[in-house]
């Protein structure tokens, strides 16, 4: 035991040598000292003794440097090297065990998405306060509508001058075709800056068209006549446009990252939308526009298939309850061609989410479940009436004084509601017909007629505020 305790001493002491040779090289220093000792004793006993003794003791040491040079080892230098101080006592090497990686936060028990949601989690906390994580909050829109106009598509519904200054004496830079779209810069006072491919200049906000899904993505649009026409009378499909696409509008929009509807408007009567919309969401619902502008041609050609039906059909013609094709297809210029009309019905949401456009967030409606209404969608008859009697559409009071249909739903009175307070009135032949009178008379005079058609889009994610 005593032996192998001195190992353990001597190994930390040399640590370059094997056990064994430091060993060894002890014990002959062991045996010289021990032996010097009992010759230094019987020196004085008998010095001839002590004379055979040394030449000895010379013998022997020179045989044991011998024997440690044919062994591969030095004898012992008088002055040895500083040996290396070893901090930890000396432990037999082994072979290394391999790490194992642990995932972040996550245990056996965990899903791969649940230890990842753990590793997000922890890396915010531990982000310094000035610097985003890639999930950063998006900014709400505090305007008239739910995104900024900036970056969203404008439309110049009659030929529009451009110049390159709204103050005095400006210059024309273009002239815009009825028809043609632009995206919106910024808005200032009556005026848009705009751009046109490599061209910029302002254009008077008054008579211009805007896409509504630009600026108020949280209604729900369902533009059946450019996919799949719904409109009949009373049950009966009318020739050449029940389940026809009558103009194209679905194209990808940019802004808000998918494929959308068109769908073009006046400016103000987009504003007096947006604030039926919002009292719409305040109560859990959402406007749904089957339709807002209607191309003149699409127009016309309704109006000769319908007026075709209702005269080779005597079911259809009485269908119509003595009200005229005129109080469900206008027979000239539509409010629709202006600009000015909706078609419009109401929906309860029962799921959405939070869209993003640029860093701005919105409402996006994913599923909603539409208010019981008088009839379906664009019946041409009376069972959509929504008032007894005919009154002037063209006044902004005449409809409060007329009594309302016995067909009338609550959720057809609770849409009226809605545009009504936003400065909407209705029509008595149709429950899903708004106008926007104000506008109208604002706009009368560029006489718009719709004589064009609208299918793409120029939108971009509005600018930072």
């Amino acid at each position: 035991m005593q032996k192998a305790c001195k190992a353990s001493l001597l190994r930390s002491k040399y640590p370059e040598r094997s056990v064994e040779t430091v060993c060894s090289t002890d014990s002959m220093h062991s045996s010289k000292n021990l032996y010097t000792t009992s010759v230094k004793r019987k020196h004085k006993r008998c010095p001839a003794f002590s004379l055979v003794l040394m030449f000895c003791y010379s013998i022997a040491t020179v045989g044991f440097f011998t024997y440690g040079l044919n062994h591969g080892r030095a004898a012992e230098p008088d002055v040895m090297q500083e040996p290396e101080v070893i901090q930890e006592p000396y432990v037999a090497a082994q072979t290394p065990t391999p790490a194992i990686a642990q995932p972040l936060l996550q245990t056996q028990e965990q899903t791969p998405e649940q230890a990842s949601e753990q590793q997000r989690a922890l890396a915010q906390e531990q982000a310094p306060e000035n610097v985003q994580t890639s999930e950063t909050v998006p900014l709400w829109y505090d305007g008239d509508f739910e995104l900024p106009i900036s970056g969203a598509t404008g439309y110049a519904p009659i030929p529009m001058n451009v110049y390159n200054d709204p103050n005095r004496n400006p210059g024309i830079v273009l002239t815009l075709t009825a028809g043609q779209g632009f995206t919106i810069i910024y808005e200032s006072g009556d005026w848009w800056h705009i751009q046109i491919g490599e061209i910029d200049g302002y254009v008077r906000h008054r008579s211009c068209f805007i896409n509504l899904p630009d600026v108020l993505p949280s209604i729900v649009y369902d533009i059946t006549n450019a996919y799949n026409s719904v409109i009949s009378s009373a049950g009966v499909d009318i020739p050449n446009i029940t389940g026809r696409t009558l103009y194209n509008a679905m194209a990808y929009n940019t802004r808000l990252d998918r494929e959308v509807f068109t769908v073009p408007i006046l400016y103000s009567t987009a504003q007096r939308l947006a604030a039926a919309q919002k009292a719409a969401l305040a109560d859990g619902n959402t406007i749904i526009i089957y339709e807002a502008f209607r191309p003149r041609e699409t127009q016309q050609r309704i109006l000769d298939n319908f007026r075709y039906l209702v005269n080779s059909n005597s079911e259809v013609a009485n269908a119509l309850g003595g009200w005229g094709i005129g109080s469900f297809i206008s027979t000239s210029v539509s409010n629709h061609q202006r600009g000015a009309a909706i078609d419009v019905s109401l929906g309860y949401v029962l799921s959405q989410e939070i869209g993003r456009s640029g860093e701005f967030g919105f409402i996006r409606i994913l599923d909603y479940e539409e208010h019981i209404m008088p009839s379906p969608i664009h019946d041409l008859s009376a069972r959509s009436i929504i008032f007894r009697n005919s009154f002037d559409t063209g006044s902004d009071t005449a409809w409060r004084n007329a009594p309302l249909a016995d067909t009338a739903t609550d959720g057809a009175i609770l849409l009226q509601n809605y545009l009504a307070d936003a400065g909407f009135t209705p029509i008595a032949s149709e429950w899903w017909h708004f106008n926007d009178l104000n506008s109208l008379r604002l706009t009368r005079q560029y006489g718009i007629s719709g004589e064009f058609l609208i299918e793409s889009n120029f939108s971009i994610p509005p600018n930072p505020l």
